[in-house]
């Protein structure tokens, strides 16, 4: 076990690339630019972009984290863009627990519904209402109204309090 790291501010131009705020920036780049990397279409594919001010300037983007991003040693927080169809800026962007970084997800194209959580399941001819929460997935019930399907979800959303968008 080696000696325990210390999380500053001030490293000498980052010092440790280990530190997590370094790191995040890193995989914001490399998800923004590597078409080899497997979700660059989710990223650089749609034309995100890391601004200028954090590309040229590591120490900026450290900065930003501490005095305004609101990152914190120890929370096991994730860099979070705020418009997920937006940049990676500073009016963007926010350090959050993972939990609320899962709630804010694009709905994906595979969705039947156009909607979260709600999907059209083809041998049984009905809408499954689902979520995913704290690494479960909750399965809401079999609907034959995609409403209802809407209306189980929303309601669980506000039942055990959780930070999901609702439809």
């Amino acid at each position: 076990m080696g000696r325990p790291r210390k999380y500053e501010r001030n490293f000498t131009k980052l010092g440790d690339p280990l530190h997590p705020v370094y790191q995040a920036l890193i995989h914001l780049r490399y998800r923004c630019r590597n078409e080899s990397f497997k979700q660059y279409m989710d990223y650089g594919g749609r034309g995100i972009t890391v601004c200028e001010e954090w590309d040229n300037d590591p120490e900026t983007f450290v900065d930003w984290s501490v005095d305004f991003g609101g990152w914190e040693a120890g929370k096991g927080l994730t860099i979070e863009r705020i418009n997920n169809n937006g940049n990676y800026e500073p009016d963007n962007c926010e350090w959050i627990i993972r939990e609320l970084q899962s709630a804010n997800q694009r709905i994906r194209k595979d969705n039947t519904s156009g909607m979260r959580g709600i999907n059209w399941n083809k041998k049984l001819k009905k809408w499954i209402a689902s979520i995913h929460s704290r690494k479960v997935s909750y399965y809401l019930g079999c609907y034959r109204d995609i409403d209802e399907a809407n209306e189980a979800r929303n309601k669980f959303i506000d039942d055990h309090n959780l930070p999901h968008q609702k439809n």
